[in-house]
């Protein structure tokens, strides 16, 4: 395996029972329960104790050209401080090979309780594509955000994009990686990088599907840590320090190159928590694994494009 990066097709939340580092807590047990009795999987048990309000949810919205979809939700008008709110683009992860939007409803749960628009949208995963198609995609998600979000509450100067585990990846890369946005025609950069247990840098790769999701002459490319300049947006970079699926070593690197670079990085190591609890950590009835929607309303209103 390559050193920092243990992924494999069983990674990310929405295989969480099957060893993607979702330790199982007094709390967390008798979600896993109701899973089990009800036929439900853990991510649907999560979301049915989340409800969105106060706000609004707006479902499947096509965005791009490869008939992609992406759900809004955004506060309620007489809920937000009266003016346009501030733009979470929420990446999930799965290994660049699973996952889907309505997975994450709970993410959006928090983040619209505490003042801000969210944008979830499902991106191309492999087998159907390599890298970059899948970052190709989120650069498509980020431009429809630019162009659109005003419609929904969102104020479009104000957007920070925001990912887990392969989603980190992917929304690091069209943070750092400008080349990404400018293809999509996106009219501006992204305010800042929020990085849940994000892979950074992850190379070499040693066998398994990553060889085939990342190709030999793409590989450099695929690495965040490759693209750092210093005149970035601020990135806030959360990852959890018994997390074995992907090693923190991979947030404590770009935190590294970006601050040598004079740019703005800050790097959050939670004890005691591995892969999967620092996105379950957004649920409200998890909270208490982690702070990181604490961390996440503090960075954003302290890097507030506005």
């Amino acid at each position: 395996m390559a050193d920092g990066l243990a992924l494999s097709a069983a990674a990310g939340v929405p295989a969480m029972t099957r060893g993607s580092g979702l330790r199982t807590t007094p709390g967390l047990a008798v979600l896993l329960l109701a899973a089990l009795i009800s036929g439900c999987s853990p991510l649907g048990v999560i979301n049915s104790v989340s409800g969105i309000g106060p706000g609004h949810d707006y479902r499947n919205i096509p965005f791009g050209t490869h008939e992609l979809s992406l759900d809004v939700y955004a506060p309620d008008a007489d809920a937000g401080n009266g003016s346009r709110n501030p733009v979470i683009v929420f990446l999930y992860g799965g290994s660049w090979q699973s996952g889907a939007r309505e997975q994450y409803r709970f993410v959006a749960s928090t983040l619209v309780r505490r003042g801000y628009v969210v944008v979830i949208p499902d991106y191309r995963l492999y087998p159907a594509v390599t890298f970059p198609e899948f970052v190709n995609d989120a650069a498509d998600a980020l431009r429809w955000t630019f162009d659109n979000i005003s419609q929904y509450g969102g104020d479009a100067g104000n957007v920070f994009v925001m990912g887990h585990s392969a989603g980190a990846q992917i929304a690091a890369l069209v943070h750092y990686d400008d080349s990404y946005l400018q293809a999509a025609g996106a009219p501006q950069k992204t305010c800042g990088f929020i990085g849940l247990s994000g892979p950074y840098d992850f190379l070499p790769l040693v066998g398994g599907p990553l060889e085939e999701i990342f190709p030999a002459a793409t590989r450099a490319a695929s690495q965040p840590v490759n693209f750092v300049n210093g005149h970035e947006g601020p990135a806030l970079l959360i990852h959890g320090y018994l997390d074995n699926t992907v090693k923190p070593r991979n947030s404590a690197r770009l935190a590294e190159l970006v601050t040598a670079a004079s740019g703005q990085a800050q790097l959050v190591i939670v004890p005691d928590r591995e892969h999967a609890d620092i996105v379950l950590a957004l649920a409200r009835p998890l909270s208490w694994l982690a702070p990181v929607a604490d961390d996440v309303d503090l960075f954003i209103r302290q890097h507030n494009c506005q």
